[in-house]
């Protein structure tokens, strides 16, 4: 039997803070997937819309698309890159 490590991968994301909708429609790469809404922020997904509150990460990842995780699932899944 072999073993093997999956590869790391860098992926981008952007903490939705409530000021920053211009960051988050430049990451996505559509300015019609995001919309402001009342506080919170709604974006389009490949699976369909996803309301996204304050804190919150939006993440582009190659192999899964968009991506929306909170600061905990964040850390669980990711590493900061240095």
């Amino acid at each position: 039997m072999a073993l093997f490590t999956k590869k790391p991968k860098v992926v981008e994301g952007i903490q939705w803070n409530g000021d920053n909708l211009a960051e988050i429609q430049k990451l996505v790469g559509r300015t019609e997937a995001c919309t402001d809404e009342e506080g919170g922020l709604i974006v389009t997904v490949p699976h369909g819309r996803m309301y996204v509150t304050r804190s919150h990460w939006i993440l582009k990842d190659p192999s899964e698309g968009v991506l929306i995780l909170s600061d905990f699932h964040l850390k669980l899944r990711y590493k900061a890159k240095k």
